[in-house]
């Protein structure tokens, strides 16, 4: 019989969840989260500029009805520790999310599209930009695709079945 290291447990007591997983509508605190950082995040300076951002109240509704499957976690900060259990021993792992520019809707869509099926994303926040200039969605994406080569083959796998 392997013994489990339960020690590691106490470091864990005090401290608030970075990530939070989306758990559809049985717990929205992933999705509070993501608003709260797409706010903070997305609050500018607008004079002067030639994108001006747009307030999340406007497009946060029709983005979580057309993407909300395919976040798996929400994250407070841009960097981030998640924890797993390998061979008995808790492990951890740190991360940064990356910044993406998509320059219109349809490369939102497209981005969203690819990660549905193979890809465990975490989000940070998600900001829509209007160009000024040409009047056009502009969206700034940070976020972190964390799939393992184990999970990429077993979700390949269950789609094949």
């Amino acid at each position: 019989m392997t013994k489990f290291d339960f020690s590691k447990f106490d470091d864990l007591k005090d401290s608030q969840p970075s990530v939070f997983i989306n758990n559809g509508e049985l717990d929205l605190f992933w999705l509070k989260t993501l608003y709260e950082n797409c706010l903070r995040m997305g609050t500018t300076n607008n004079t002067n500029v030639t994108h001006a951002s747009v307030h999340p109240s406007l497009w946060f509704g029709e983005f979580y009805n057309k993407y909300s499957d395919c976040i798996k976690m929400v994250a407070k900060n841009s960097s981030f520790e998640l924890i797993k259990i390998v061979d008995n021993r808790i492990i951890t792992q740190n991360y940064t999310c990356q910044f993406l520019q998509l320059d219109s809707d349809e490369k939102l869509d497209d981005f969203f599209e690819q990660l549905r099926n193979y890809k465990h994303l975490v989000l940070f926040s998600v900001i829509k930009l209007l160009d000024l200039q040409t009047l056009k969605s502009v969206w700034h994406v940070r976020a972190k695709d964390i799939t393992s080569k184990e999970d990429m083959r077993n979700l390949k796998i269950e789609e094949i079945i």
